[in-house]
């Protein structure tokens, strides 16, 4: 494979693996790691490293020690310095961040340390922010544009272990664009996008595990509770069905959301 697809490959790595690539980007990621061996490693340790934080997220919870950052950086310099003239050097990326997990591994024996878990990203703000990032993004970043949500569910079916149903909205009004894989909140989840009119919607549907749904004014459709909230001037709407959180947020009335909510529901 060509140096610079390799390149390439290193660039948009993460997007892939967060399923936040096109589907013609996807098929090209995919081919290109199906015959390259050094990529595949990547792609491997990259995966796991994603899969040993997941596992130990409950532990992450601590301070890091004082010392612990400049541990790592005179190690990630020392590293740089004995790799600076090797000629694979477009693989120095997996090799520093092999060395950096390593080494704080072994420091904090076996946990890592991110911010406290007093004050986590709320299910509220994840969606809204996964909301915007999609109005700003060239066709909103699908990985399939369907407006068809039997063919949606199917696309879900294949690639997500939870059980992802596209609602088809009927007599709401809504045409399904597509949708996409995403990232929220420590997990994989599904992302619908719809439009009415002008107004582009999102659905997001995701595992509740450990999580706490958000407080805000409650209604009750099909015997389950429905809560309605705002955030940065988006109204959302958020309910649990058989362990998936469903949150829908759009530009549109909090009523108006409600009913796409119960919609959704009698689906």
């Amino acid at each position: 494979m060509p140096e610079l697809a390799c390149n390439r490959i290193e660039e948009t790595l993460s997007a892939f693996l967060d399923g936040e690539v096109t589907e013609a980007e996807r098929k090209e990621i995919e081919a290109h790691l199906s015959a390259c061996p050094g990529c595949q490693s990547q792609y491997r340790a990259e995966q796991s490293v994603r899969s040993f934080v997941r596992q130990r997220r409950n532990q992450l919870v601590e301070p890091a020690p004082p010392d612990l950052r400049l541990r790592i950086v005179r190690a990630v310099q020392a590293e740089e310095t004995k790799r600076r003239w090797d000629v694979m050097s477009r693989r120095r990326t997996f090799g520093l961040l092999a060395l950096a997990a390593s080494l704080v591994l072994a420091v904090i024996g076996g946990s890592l340390y991110f911010r406290s878990a007093e004050h986590p990203k709320s299910v509220v703000s994840e969606v809204v922010d996964e909301h915007i990032r999609c109005l700003m993004k060239q066709d909103g970043g699908l990985n399939l544009v369907t407006a068809d949500p039997r063919a949606m569910s199917e696309w879900f079916r294949g690639r997500l272990d939870i059980g992802v149903s596209a609602p088809p909205f009927q007599g709401a009004g809504l045409r399904l664009v597509g949708g996409r894989l995403c990232y929220l909140l420590d997990r994989q989840g599904a992302h619908m996008v719809y439009r009415e009119g002008a107004h582009v919607i999102c659905l997001f549907v995701f595992d509740r595990r450990e999580l706490s749904l958000p407080h805000g004014q409650e209604t009750v459709s099909a015997g389950h509770p429905i809560r309605l909230t705002s955030y940065k001037g988006y109204n959302v709407a958020v309910w649990e069905d058989r362990g998936l959180v469903h949150a829908l947020v759009a530009d549109v009335s909090q009523d108006n959301l409600k009913a796409l909510a119960a919609s959704a529901l009698s689906s």
